[in-house]
């Protein structure tokens, strides 16, 4: 019987898994930048699993943990979003860019995380793993202590 579990639902997370595909990002115009700032600490909810992040249904980068990366964007509405490759549902925060704003974003552990060991792989189906919330910018010492993630720009 046990057998039978784990043969699910490895069939199930290998058709429902959602591999990043990284989009590059078009340069911006330096007089229309915008810039995004998102990063990851270290927690041990989740700490094993890679955080993929992107906008407007394109994965832009991955973060591990104790990662960061800079994003310079063309000023406009995104649908940003945080996810992993386990098919969970991607976390998704909306935020205007303005002109030569710089805006900071955490991703971080979904506390309810814990909740869904006891369900193995359908778990991840339930919600998101990661979230994403908009918060002050670190300084460049906190950030020192991250490494950083380039984005890929054509």
């Amino acid at each position: 019987m046990i057998g039978r579990v784990v043969v699910l639902g490895s069939v199930v997370m290998a058709v429902g898994c959602t591999p990043a595909r990284i989009a590059t990002l078009e340069p911006p115009p330096e007089a229309e930048r915008s810039e995004v700032l998102v990063y990851r600490g270290s927690a041990f909810n989740a700490g094993g699993m890679t955080a993929i992040f992107g906008a407007d249904r394109n994965d832009y980068l991955k973060l591990g943990t104790d990662t960061y990366a800079e994003l310079q964007l063309v000023p406009k509405t995104y649908e940003f979003f945080v996810r992993t490759n386990e098919a969970d549902r991607p976390y998704r925060l909306t935020i205007e860019l303005k002109q030569n704003d710089r805006r900071c974003l955490e991703a971080f552990p979904n506390p309810k995380n814990l909740m869904k060991v006891p369900l193995f792989f359908v778990g991840y189906w339930l919600g998101n793993t990661f979230l994403l919330k908009e918060v002050d910018c670190p300084n460049s010492e906190v950030l020192a202590s991250y490494v950083q993630v380039a984005p890929e720009y054509e």
